[in-house]
């Protein structure tokens, strides 16, 4: 990193020098090139502008080609969205002056006169331009996010405001506070900076502001190739060469070291998401585990939404990359990132009641999801029915076969796998295709979906997972007929009768630490595990290991965890055709 030196700031104003802030407008636009520009204009079925100048919403087919048009980011909050499209009021929003008669949130409306006095006219906002009571018009719209947000000219990121009521701060007059205070020397003019808003945020890739916890904002951040980002006493500009602010001078177009230490001040982690199409040198893998670790760790009033919310983040990795995704989950390399992790402790899933997600993929969790080691190697072939619906005639329906592909697993272009060596490998089959007819001899009760449930031969298990106060153990089971030779054992009976073992039942293989503040210990339960993994270059040898639930035949992911190939040889193993939902 070049030498820091003094950075020539200006005492920034209380309300928005408009002017300036056209100024990084155009800047960009003639010194940036193409690493800022638009990537085209992609045709977006039923887009709607907000006319700022006319006050109301238009359909853009009307133009020949969709006009410059800046978009919005902002929290909505509970409550404070009075007013948005509706399809009854579909038909009067065209009228001039409309929105003039409606109770717009205060971010809308300061983002609506920012427009104009930036010299521009039309607004892209979501609660405005997609009829929010059409769940046609929402799944028509949301594929399209990505593109939307990548075409604009510009965000406006609302990055302060808690809700749609928190406004653009400096837009208004009265909405910002700090003066800097200005020092004159004989020699020199000192001005103290408003860096100091941000001082008492901690932690790099969690966001200090409203605007950086939510998950809808995440793909807005992503793709805009612009960003005015309003903090509570400042306006930063953010594109993807450089960042400036009010308060500093316009420096050099090419990254310096200051605009470096503004960025990293701001902890606005920019992914380059263009990142994903040099599969060559490994990016893909590690682009989309940057992605899906810091989207884990934001939130959402809808657990639908997770998969909404990012759906424009995979259309633009399928457009730059031909990468097909299923459920959230790259299709290319799909038995290695089934294989994510969280800090979840076992048999405490934080798996929503409502999801009408898999549970094997990452989008049925909350919370941080942790992709895949370099190390973890997948020991699946996984199918699924060839169908987009309830398959009820099983043995007409194609099963296809969802591959690996080495180049976009590896992560960093220096590391080289070492082929394992497995001491013992009898616990696992040669052949592990899954035909049809091994599919209609399964005892499922439910329904089977296309793409949706995931079939694969895998080697099954019973293990006890015993809790107590301070850790969690995963314990090998004893055959009932050496339980009363073992001290370490105690049994009881539960009020219905049913036998419980109460200390730990057989040989410890494995520890887990407990979440603070647990209560009494929980008695020991005898739990499914199947095998999903193994690691590389790890002694002894390990497998990777799926706790399981079932539900009418089917699987649930519940925990992923390790244990020593040579434990699992030890276990009453049977060798399944699983279906995984």
């Amino acid at each position: 990193m070049e030498e820091l030196k003094p950075a020539p700031l200006r005492p920034r104003p209380l309300q928005c020098d408009f002017q300036n802030l056209k100024t990084w407008l155009r800047q960009c636009e003639t010194v940036h090139g193409s690493l800022c520009s638009s990537p085209g204009y992609d045709e977006v079925p039923a887009f709607r502008l907000v006319d700022t100048c006319s006050r109301c919403i238009i359909d853009a087919s009307v133009f020949e080609k969709t006009p410059k048009y800046l978009t919005l980011s902002y929290v909505w909050g509970t409550g404070a969205q009075k007013w948005h499209l509706t399809a009854r009021s579909l038909a009067s929003v065209c009228e001039e002056g409309f929105l003039d008669t409606v109770p717009l949130a205060t971010t809308i409306c300061d983002a609506m006169q920012l427009v104009r006095k930036i010299g521009e006219r039309f607004l892209w906002v979501d609660s405005l331009c997609i009829i929010q009571d059409s769940e046609e018009d929402k799944l028509q719209q949301i594929p399209y996010m990505g593109s939307i947000y990548e075409q604009a000219l510009v965000t406006i990121v609302a990055a302060s405001a808690e809700d749609a009521n928190g406004g653009l701060p400096g837009v208004r007059p009265g909405t910002r506070n700090l003066q800097p205070h200005v020092l004159q020397t004989e020699e020199l003019t000192l001005t103290s900076t408003l860096e100091t808003e941000i001082e008492n945020s901690t932690g790099y890739n969690h966001g200090f502001w409203p605007i950086d916890t939510r998950k809808w904002t995440f793909q807005e951040s992503i793709l805009s190739r612009r960003c005015l980002i309003f903090s509570k006493e400042q306006v930063y500009w953010q594109c993807r060469r450089t960042m400036w602010s009010e308060e500093m001078l316009l420096q050099p177009t090419q990254k310096s070291a200051f605009a470096g230490w503004t960025l990293w001040c701001l902890k606005r982690k920019k992914i380059n998401i263009n990142a994903v199409a040099g599969e060559a040198e490994g990016k893909f893998a590690k682009t989309y585990r940057d992605l899906v670790r810091d989207y884990s760790n934001r939130s959402s009033t809808f657990h639908v939404d997770t998969l909404h919310a990012f759906q424009g983040i995979i259309s633009v990795i399928t457009r730059l990359t031909d990468v097909k995704f299923i459920w959230a989950i790259p299709q290319p390399g799909f038995d290695y990132y089934l294989l994510w992790t969280d800090n979840r402790s076992p048999g405490r899933g934080s798996r929503s009641a409502t999801t009408v997600f898999p549970s094997w993929s990452w989008i049925a969790w909350q919370g941080e999801v942790k992709p895949p080691l370099l190390a973890d190697v997948p020991e699946l072939e996984c199918y699924v029915l060839e169908c987009d619906e309830i398959c009820l005639d099983l043995a007409n329906t194609p099963l296809l076969r969802i591959h690996g592909d080495s180049k976009r697993i590896q992560t960093l272009p220096n590391f080289k796998h070492q082929a394992p060596t497995y001491p013992m490998r009898e616990w696992k089959h040669k052949d592990l295709t899954v035909t049809t007819t091994d599919i209609s001899k399964l005892h499922v009760k439910a329904s089977l979906v296309g793409r949706f449930h995931i079939f694969f031969w895998t080697s099954l298990a019973s293990l006890y997972v015993c809790d107590d106060q301070e850790e969690i153990r995963l314990c090998l089971p004893v055959t009932r007929k050496c339980l009363h030779a073992c001290s370490d054992f105690m049994s009881g009976e539960t009020s219905s009768g049913e036998r419980v073992v109460k200390l730990e039942p057989g040989r410890q293989v494995r520890r887990w630490s407990m979440q603070h503040g647990r209560a009494a210990a929980a008695a020991p339960s005898l739990q499914d595990f199947i095998v999903v993994g193994s690691m590389v270059d790890h002694t002894p040898s390990a497998l990777t290991i799926m706790m399981i639930s079932w539900k009418e035949g089917i699987a649930q992911r519940e925990y992923l965890t390790t244990i020593n190939e040579k434990d699992w040889m030890e276990t009453d193993r049977s060798w399944r055709l699983v279906v995984l939902g």
